[in-house]
């Protein structure tokens, strides 16, 4: 990370530090654009090129009304625009700020050849193509094909663009500049107007704390270049994936996690798409370029159904030294069941410990909700609580941990978690705090106080484990009042070791009655437990929390399961 001798104390005319406070008035888009801008000489400044140096000098020396327009145009979608089209109570000389935008090349006009068809309505061009007798009632990209391959068609063209004419935003740095702060692809600097309306109210941290989210100007540029293309293939259709792959030619990322997790997302894409196309071979080839568990595990699946079993195992063997967490620790014991062709797995095996049961069903009714009521008549009280509570657990319980901007998570001022919240890198880097909260836990009544003032000091703060149900404090009140202490410990701290894949996977159900109390996941007939729905059984079980599977037995009005 950047030492602080490395920072700018307040560069530009805004200030880094000085951040924003509440709608920033009539001109808040020049207000959050040059705080991008100031983001950038603040922690970049030793790191930028030469070309967004001058980018940002010829930014700084525009005038109010160029600048306005200028910024305008970069938050909507381009590159062209008819001038006619550009209306901005703010901008009062229009023709004046593209003059000068010009000067500065920042734009041009587009040529008269130029197509430029798109831009217009398909009433417009009936309009304009009247002379040319065109079919009338043609559907726009009807009559876009009937005028290109009309023999007038220059002409037309050249009419066109005199009558209207269209300027064209050139290529800038200001993209990268805007991924610099944000840290990902983003149309525009809408967040900072969600932000000051209110729409998220997120935990504010010490902005003398922020760093910079990457080390090197070159690891930026990578994971900039690796974003584009990942969202050009999240575009793309099957049929024009073979072409695209063969104009990239995806390297290797080799300079930090973030960038190896976004290539091995979109290997992982990239594979899928091919497979779906039943293009197994050129599957094979595009897995075998990232050592990720999810592009491996899909490489073996591929290899066992060719039969290649002997290279599945070698794939299997290797990606054993490499597991990221539990849930692809089951997953790669399903491929080994697989490899020795056992019809068994441990999964299966636990739904089987618990036999079906016959539940009443009304109509439009889910699965929960019928097993909610069958409960209910055996004297319990119950919430469909899933991930939810236990989230709410979480966020509550480590809420200052999780904001702590000392650890180098926290990159702007719009972050409402750290970067780094659901990776192990997390646990990592606060062990520490993490282990003495969890002895506040330990004991139900602090344990019950404390998270309790926690709820009434941030209630309502945006926090990515709370939805703020209305009932949440309850809930989460009867849970530490009776699950074992050291068992809700053992589940928090695992929580810990890595949120982003233990937030997910618990039992649906949460009951209780009098001192008693119980996790209940339901699954129908046919359902089988997911990898993380397995995990948090078998750890509930192992510490000695309450809970069981309800396999339920769907029937219709004469008996019948289906």
């Amino acid at each position: 990370m950047l030492s602080e001798t490395n920072v700018m104390e307040k560069p530009g005319p805004i200030g880094w530090r000085e951040g924003l406070s509440g709608p920033s008035g009539p001109d808040y888009y020049v207000v959050h654009y040059n705080f991008v801008l100031d983001y950038a000489e603040c922690f970049y400044c030793h790191l930028l090129s030469a070309c967004e140096r001058e980018y940002i000098e010829k930014i700084r020396d525009l005038s109010p009304e160029a600048l306005k327009l200028y910024i305008r145009l970069v938050n909507r979608k381009g590159p062209a625009f008819r001038v006619g089209k550009l209306h901005y109570l703010e901008t009062e000389t229009r023709d004046a700020a593209i003059a000068e935008l010009s000067k500065a090349g920042f734009i041009e006009t587009m040529n008269g050849q130029s197509d430029c068809l798109d831009l217009f309505t398909a009433a417009e061009l009936q309009k304009w193509a009247a002379a040319f007798s065109a079919p009338r009632n043609l559907h726009k990209a009807d009559l876009c094909d009937w005028l290109r391959a009309a023999p007038g068609y220059a002409g037309f063209l050249a009419a066109l663009h005199a009558a209207e004419p269209v300027i064209l935003l050139k290529p800038s740095c200001w993209d990268f500049l805007k991924f610099l702060y944000f840290g990902r692809l983003t149309d525009n600097l809408s967040d900072f107007v969600v932000h000051e309306l209110g729409y998220i109210n997120p935990e504010q941290v010490d902005l003398s704390q922020i760093q910079a989210r990457f080390e090197g100007y070159e690891q930026a540029k990578e994971c900039f270049a690796l974003h584009l293309l990942y969202e050009e293939l999240r575009g793309l259709e099957a049929d024009a994936l073979l072409e695209w792959l063969g104009k990239n030619d995806l390297p290797r990322p080799g300079f930090c996690s973030e960038t190896q997790y976004i290539y091995d997302r979109m290997i992982a894409k990239a594979g899928r798409m091919l497979e779906r196309a039943g293009n197994l071979d050129q599957a094979i080839a595009t897995y075998r370029k990232s050592p990720g568990f999810s592009p491996c595990e899909r490489l073996i699946r591929i290899l066992l159904k060719q039969k290649n079993h002997d290279e599945a195992r070698a794939v299997y063997d290797a990606l054993d030294l490499a597991l990221y967490n539990e849930e692809e620790r089951y997953v790669l014991e399903e491929l080994r069941r697989k490899l020795s062709k056992s019809k068994i797995t441990r999964a299966y095996g636990l739904l089987k410990e618990y036999p079906e049961t016959d539940l009443s069903w009304h109509e439009n009714e889910t699965v929960e909700q019928a097993a909610l009521r069958h409960y209910e008549m055996q004297g319990w009280q119950g919430v469909h609580s899933e991930n939810w509570l236990w989230n709410a657990l979480f966020g509550l319980g480590f809420w200052d941990i999780i904001y702590d901007a000392q650890h180098g998570a926290f990159h702007n001022h719009l972050q409402f978690a750290p970067s780094n919240l659901f990776t192990r890198g997390f646990f990592t880097a606060r062990k520490e705090a993490i282990e003495r909260r969890l002895e506040i836990l330990h004991d139900a009544d602090q344990a019950c106080s404390f998270i309790t003032a926690v709820y009434e000091a941030k209630k309502g703060k945006t926090n990515p484990f709370l939805g703020w149900h209305p009932e949440t404090l309850d809930y989460i009140t009867i849970m530490l009042a009776r699950i074992p202490p050291l068992a809700l410990s053992c589940v928090l701290r695992q929580m810990t070791d890595d949120p982003g894949s233990w937030s997910h996977g618990f039992p649906d159900l949460f009951l209780w009655k009098e001192d008693a109390y119980l996790f209940a996941e339901v699954k129908s007939a046919t359902d089988r437990l997911q990898p993380q729905q397995f995990n948090w059984l078998t750890l509930f079980r192992q510490t000695g929390i309450a809970c069981a599977i309800l396999r339920v037995a769907k029937r219709d009005a004469l008996g019948r399961a289906y």
